[in-house]
């Protein structure tokens, strides 16, 4: 089964991943529908994983989601979730853990943090247009927030362009 294609994907600063449900297509005769909030997390899952940072005596220091951008294993994440870390963990939706790799590119400003693991052939989630998604448009987030396994929760995009960072 193929994951299906989402409008828009960006990570939620500190709380997960925001999808954007695709709206239907005016020419219904491909069978195209909107995907309900069901379809799009079952769908989203495999690509999702739990980040944990690895302290200096070995406790968990922070924690957050992240998701699978390639089948190579690059990740992207918050890079407040990963800090100045010597140690991270990537846990993936099958239970299983794998250390970090690489700490592949940050940036401050976006927090945002690229990451890889050793392991191949994952699920990568498919990334969309954010330049198309529009106000009062639904959505799905999903993720590990505060260390609450695998949350989902529906709402609307609120606004646009509120980031007023460099161009």
């Amino acid at each position: 089964m193929r994951p299906l294609l989402f409008t828009a994907l960006w990570l939620a600063l500190g709380s997960g991943l925001v999808l954007a449900k695709p709206k239907p297509k005016a020419d219904s005769a491909a069978g195209t529908h909107a995907h309900s909030v069901e379809e799009l997390t079952v769908a989203a899952r495999p690509s999702l994983v739990t980040v944990t940072q690895i302290g200096r005596g070995g406790s968990q220091e922070a924690l957050g989601t992240g998701f699978i951008i390639s089948t190579d294993g690059l990740i992207a994440t918050n890079l407040h979730v990963i800090g100045n870390a010597r140690r991270i963990k990537v846990q993936l939706s099958d239970g299983s853990m794998h250390e970090v790799t690489e700490v592949h590119a940050t940036d401050p400003t976006l927090d945002l943090a690229i990451i890889r693991i050793g392991k191949k052939d994952l699920t990568a989630l498919p990334l969309g247009d954010s330049d198309s998604i529009k106000q009062g448009q639904p959505v799905v987030a999903l993720g590990n927030p505060q260390g609450l396994e695998f949350s989902v929760v529906e709402g609307v995009i609120s606004a646009s362009g509120r980031w007023k960072g460099p161009t």
